[in-house]
């Protein structure tokens, strides 16, 4: 997957935006990142699928319950959900303390608690009613034993809203050849697997959850329209500032065509695709 990565001579766009290390303008003006929320919202299709998944199950605890967020990051999902839900009690936990301590400066005295941790080593006592994880599992060494902790987490007969990616089949050669040979998200944090369908499954019941619900993501026009939005992104991220110009200029124009393959790719169901989003319970008896 890596292919001839020259790991001595790091993209420094790349690393900051994988390692989300902001601006010196961002942190002097936080709530700029409700911008970025937005942006993120439209490229990033997986949350199409998560955000309303999130609501949904927020909403079936009525007027209050809890909520907890594994690998927060900046707060994508947090922060939006905490303000809808004034009367959620909403966890934020995340290995960076750059994160953390960017959240603390956005949203202080919110109806959240915000945790620097790791959810493999992590001992608190079920402390929620939802927990999600999104995006995150891939990346975990122990993954086994980051789900039989997240089920310590959760309140018997509480949900667990886990998005993985799988397959990883690829369209595009040119995608490909950008994967190969350029830095990006994975190989800056270093993902540990791509996980199979059956695969993720079996490790999610045998750490004790009863799973609920499976829905596919990313058929082939999401593919299509992830390979096309990330290829000019890698080339944005890693050209000199002229070309930097000249591939934003080309994904705006063609930003159209895009959100036309995510929007077809969502209106229909699939049996199977590159993304996972799990909805599973915990039992009200539970043998650790």
């Amino acid at each position: 997957m890596e292919g001839n990565i020259d790991r001595s001579q790091p993209t420094t766009l790349t690393h900051n935006i994988s390692n989300f290390e902001y601006p010196l303008w961002l942190m002097r003006y936080p709530r700029l990142i409700y911008i970025l929320y937005m942006v993120n919202y439209f490229f990033h299709f997986r949350k199409w699928y998560v955000m309303p998944a999130i609501r949904r199950e927020i909403r079936l605890l009525g007027q209050s319950g809890s909520w907890m967020d594994i690998g927060c990051g900046e707060g994508q999902y947090l922060i939006p959900v905490s303000r809808s839900y004034r009367s959620l009690h909403c966890t934020g936990m995340d290995m960076r303390r750059s994160n953390i301590d960017f959240l603390q400066r956005l949203a202080p005295g919110r109806n959240m608690r915000l945790l620097v941790g790791n959810i493999e080593t992590w001992q608190e006592q079920e402390t929620t009613d939802v927990l999600s994880c999104i995006g995150v599992l891939q990346y975990i060494r122990d993954d086994a034993q980051a789900l039989r902790n997240m089920l310590s987490i959760v309140k018997p007969g509480g949900k667990m809203l886990l998005y993985v990616p799988v397959n990883g089949k690829i369209h595009t050669s040119l995608y490909q050849r950008l994967l190969n040979s350029r830095e990006h998200y994975e190989t800056i944090n270093d993902r540990k697997r791509i996980y199979r369908s059956e695969e993720i499954r079996n490790k999610v019941q045998e750490a004790g959850w009863q799973i609920q619900q499976l829905q596919y993501t990313y058929g082939y026009c999401g593919r299509l329209s992830h390979e096309i939005t990330n290829s000019l992104l890698l080339l944005i991220m890693s050209s000199g500032w002229l070309y930097k110009i000249l591939y934003t200029m080309v994904l705006l124009a063609i930003s159209p065509f895009i959100l036309l393959l995510m929007l077809i790719d969502h209106s229909r169901p699939h049996s199977t695709g590159n993304g996972l989003l799990i909805t599973a319970v915990k039992p009200t008896t539970v043998v650790l």
